[in-house]
């Protein structure tokens, strides 16, 4: 079985792994840089995450590009899918 929804799978463990993985706030730009993911999947992620209080949208930086940050409730949300994730898989692999 693949498609569609295995991408979009994909794609949200890729962004939340960035997050997890950068201590500092990410552009949509860099988030792109760092996954396989497209520009439309990342900005309904980001969307996703922002109104499931994931993730805050801290407004322009430096570069003038809109910047985001992990909040602590998504630290421990996506800790917890990771840590479960890897668990899965090693049961698997």
């Amino acid at each position: 079985m693949g498609g569609f929804g295995d991408r979009r799978a994909r794609c949200g463990d890729e962004l939340s792994d960035c997050f997890l993985d950068i201590a500092g706030p990410l552009t949509s730009t860099e988030l792109a840089a760092r996954t396989q993911a497209w520009p439309g999947e990342i900005t309904r992620w980001l969307g996703d995450a922002i109104s499931g209080g994931l993730v805050r949208d801290i407004g322009i930086g430096e570069g003038g590009i809109r910047e985001y940050v992990l909040t602590p409730r998504g630290r421990r949300v996506l800790s917890y899918r990771r840590r479960v994730s890897m668990t899965e898989f090693a049961r698997v692999g």
